[in-house]
C-alpha cells in the first residue's frame, strides 16, 4: 500500500512540454510531406509538359512531311513567319467537287493573347473549286477567315515574359526555296518558375518540296559584236527539264540552251540567264559584263 501511494503521474510541466515536443515533430513531418508533395507536383508538371511537347512536335512533324506541291503551286510554303507557318497538304477524307487534287491549306499559328500559357492552332482552309481561293490576308490567330480551327497545344511560352523565341525556323528567307523548317517549342505549367520550362527542337525536311533551279552560264565573244551564250551549266534540284531566258541590259532577247547574241555594236553589255522548272519555279543567274570589240 505504501508502495501504490508513492506512485505520481507526469506533472503539468512536464506534460506540457511532451505536447510541444510532439508538435515541433508533427510540424516537421508535415513540412518533410508538404516539400515531397511540392517536388512531386513539380516533377510530374515538368513530364507532363515533356510529353506534350513531344506530342505536339510529332504532330508538327507529321504535318509538314504531307505537303503537297502541285504545278500551279510549286511552293508549298506559302507564309513562313516565326509564328505563323502556312503550307498545302493532302486532305483527309477526300475532297468533294473539282478539287482533284484533293488539296487543303493548313496554318499553325501561335495565339499569344496570354503569352505565360499561348495556345498553338491549327486552321484549315478548303475548297471544291478547280484552283484554290486567294490565301486568307488577315494575320491574326485566329483569324475568322479560315475554315475550321482547333488547339493542338498550349502552356507554350515562346513568347512569355517579354520573350521572342521563334517557333519556327527557316534557313532561308524566300518561302519558295525552303527545303527544312525547325520547330522549337518551349513549355511551362508554371512560368513564375523558369526552371519548370521543358522544350523541344525537331528539324523536318520538307521531302515532297519542289526546290528552285540553278541559273549559271558562260559567255564568249565570237567574231565581231557577237557573244554565245551557254546556260548548260544550270541545274534544277529535282531533274526537271529547264526552260532558259536570256536577258542583255534588262531586256529578253531570247531563249534556249544555247544562244548566240548578235549585239547592235561593240560596246558593254550586261547579260542575265533566268531558267525555270516544268512548275514554273525561278531561278536567276547573277549578271556578267560582257565586253564586244
Amino acid at each position: 500500500m505504501n508502495r501504490l501511494r508513492d506512485e505520481r503521474g507526469f506533472t503539468l510541466p512536464e506534460m506540457l512540454v511532451a505536447a510541444m515536443l510532439m508538435v515541433i515533430v508533427m510540424s516537421a513531418t508535415l513540412s518533410v510531406l508538404d516539400q515531397v508533395t511540392r517536388l512531386g507536383k513539380t516533377a510530374n508538371d515538368r513530364v507532363d509538359m515533356q510529353d506534350r511537347a513531344r506530342q505536339t512536335g510529332r504532330e508538327l512533324s507529321r504535318a509538314l512531311r504531307n505537303i503537297a506541291p502541285s504545278p500551279e503551286f510549286p511552293a508549298v510554303i506559302e507564309r513562313s513567319g516565326a509564328y505563323d507557318l502556312v503550307f498545302r497538304s493532302v486532305d483527309r477524307p477526300r475532297a468533294s467537287g473539282s478539287n482533284t487534287r484533293n488539296l487543303r491549306r493548313v496554318r499553325y499559328c501561335l495565339d499569344a493573347s496570354d503569352p505565360d500559357r499561348a495556345r498553338l492552332l491549327e486552321q484549315t482552309q478548303r475548297w471544291t473549286t478547280t484552283t484554290a481561293p486567294a490565301l486568307p490576308a488577315s494575320t491574326a490567330c485566329p483569324s475568322t477567315s479560315w475554315s475550321s480551327s482547333r488547339v493542338v497545344g498550349d502552356y507554350i511560352t515562346n513568347r512569355s515574359g517579354g520573350t521572342d523565341r521563334a517557333l519556327w525556323t527557316y534557313g532561308r528567307t524566300d518561302s519558295g526555296l525552303i527545303t527544312a523548317v525547325t520547330v522549337n517549342l518551349h513549355l511551362n505549367a508554371n512560368p513564375a518558375n523558369s526552371a519548370e520550362e521543358s522544350s523541344l527542337e525537331t528539324g523536318v525536311y520538307l521531302r515532297n518540296q519542289n526546290r528552285a533551279p540553278t541559273a549559271l552560264f558562260t559567255g564568249a565573244a565570237v567574231g565581231t559584236s557577237h557573244v554565245l551564250l551557254n546556260g548548260s551549266t544550270s541545274s534544277d534540284p529535282e531533274g526537271d527539264p529547264l526552260t532558259y531566258f536570256w536577258f542583255v541590259n534588262g531586256a529578253e532577247v531570247g531563249r534556249g540552251l544555247i544562244f548566240d547574241y548578235a549585239a547592235p555594236a561593240g560596246g558593254t553589255y550586261e547579260v542575265r540567264l533566268d531558267v525555270r522548272d516544268a512548275s514554273g519555279l525561278l531561278g536567276r543567274s547573277p549578271t556578267q559584263t560582257v565586253v564586244l570589240p
